[in-house]
């Protein structure tokens, strides 16, 4: 079996172990959107089943192949999306849930960026800090600030921008990322969880002292406090989620040129 070959059939064996899972798992998210009172609580588990079956599967293979990471993370994206709004189209029907499906090509794009650009990551001349709290803290309010700013916009301006959020979210979480390990030197496994401690507690924390000053203004907490938490609640999880899989990338592409190095 030529070269050619063998990547058609590896790509071919993880999209059908992909297309399983989404299968037997998002499918049932999937029409609890369609069929229930609490839509938009399945609609955000929806998108994180789909954020972390992304990461889940993007990991596992880029872990163990890399040898063209670009063209195997455009393929995979394109691929698992095209599977994941087909399941949505013939089982469910529900379109807008097909919006969710980009963070997807979102995770296995960006996989490729960070492990084609490893050494952006690391050690800089004159540079002694591996990880700065004060950093990880200034950090996590220009995040929180920006994903404020967004709700302002979405409430004031159209409100079907809600489905947009978790892609703005992972964007934005993503980027940020991207800036904050150029400066870190080592563990950076361990550095994406600190992290992602660290940015979810700031930004779910203010989040909810404005809401409960908001609540304590109006002086009536049942229609903002519970269906706030029923459906932006899984959106924070995106936070760790996504910092420990950019600690984990670099951590093993590390792990891999030091192994080449050795050897």
């Amino acid at each position: 079996m030529v070269e050619w070959q063998k990547t058609v059939f590896r790509l071919a064996r993880y999209s059908l172990a992909y297309f399983l899972v989404r299968l037997f798992i998002g499918t049932p998210i999937a029409f609890l959107s369609s069929f229930t009172s609490e839509g938009y609580l399945a609609d955000s588990l929806y998108a994180l089943m789909v954020l972390v079956t992304g990461i889940g599967f993007t990991d596992y293979y880029f872990k163990r192949h890399q040898e063209n990471v670009l063209r195997d993370a455009f393929v995979l994206g394109a691929v698992w999306f095209a599977i994941g709004t087909l399941l949505i189209r013939i089982l469910v029907t529900s379109m807008p849930l097909w919006i969710y499906e980009l963070l997807t090509p979102m995770v296995t794009i960006s996989t490729a960026l960070v492990l084609s650009r490893a050494d952006s990551f690391g050690a800089k001349p004159g540079d002694k800090s591996n990880f700065a709290a004060r950093r990880a803290l200034l950090y996590g309010l220009i995040i929180w600030a920006i994903h404020f700013a967004y709700i302002q916009f979405m409430v004031e301006v159209w409100y079907g921008l809600y489905l947009y959020k978790p892609l703005v979210i992972s964007a934005i979480i993503l980027f940020s990322c991207w800036l904050f390990f150029r400066g870190v030197r080592q563990n950076y496994l361990q550095t994406g969880i600190l992290l992602g401690a660290i940015w979810f507690i700031v930004i779910s924390g203010f989040d909810t002292i404005l809401l409960y000053a908001d609540i304590l203004i109006r002086g009536d907490d049942n229609w903002v406090a519970r269906p706030y938490f029923m459906t932006d609640g899984p959106f924070y999880l995106f936070i760790p989620l996504l910092t420990i899989h950019f600690g984990y990338l670099i951590a093993i592409k590390k792990d891999q040129i030091l192994a080449e190095a050795g050897g």
